[in-house]
């Protein structure tokens, strides 16, 4: 059916006039494409929750394995490094970074850098990271799931 035999038959059915059709029948429209845009809430690629978690993982991780102690950084988590730092009073990014190597300057915000900046050199250097999981991107109740993995395993 047309757009214009859908208005008519809102018309007719409900003995309204043609504005109050039209209007229904495009706010109808909204709300159906409203609907099949919240879909894509979920597919572009980015896992978005989770973030606290996967760092309290890392650090009960770190903690069994003792990196506090082997490592001068006391972590090998960017994320919680940063943390770290930003939490750190100035006194102790001092001490870090002479403990490190790094020259300790007078300005916080440029010793802030160079000690994230020393870290990513370690990291690079030791090539050390603690993965996360990998996380789904697709939400297993989406009426698409299925055809979706099938679509991934073909490839």
């Amino acid at each position: 059916m047309s757009d214009k035999e859908n208005i008519q038959n809102l018309e007719d059915l409900l003995d309204i006039s043609e504005e109050d059709a039209k209007m229904m029948y495009a706010n109808k429209n909204n709300q159906e494409n409203q609907k099949s845009l919240e879909e894509f809430d979920v597919t572009d690629g980015k896992y978005r929750g989770g973030r606290e978690e996967q760092i309290a993982q890392a650090r009960e991780l770190e903690e069994l394995l003792g990196i506090h102690e082997m490592n001068p950084y006391k972590t090998l988590n960017k994320e919680i490094f940063s943390q770290k730092i930003e939490s750190m009073s100035v006194s102790d990014m001092t001490s870090l970074a002479i403990e490190v190597g790094v020259p300790p300057t007078q300005n916080t915000s440029q010793l802030k850098k160079q000690l994230i900046q020393s870290f990513d050199l370690y990291a690079r250097r030791h090539d050390v990271n603690v993965p996360s999981p990998a996380q789904p991107i697709i939400d297993e109740s989406s009426p698409n799931y299925e055809n979706t993995v099938r679509l991934f395993k073909e490839f």
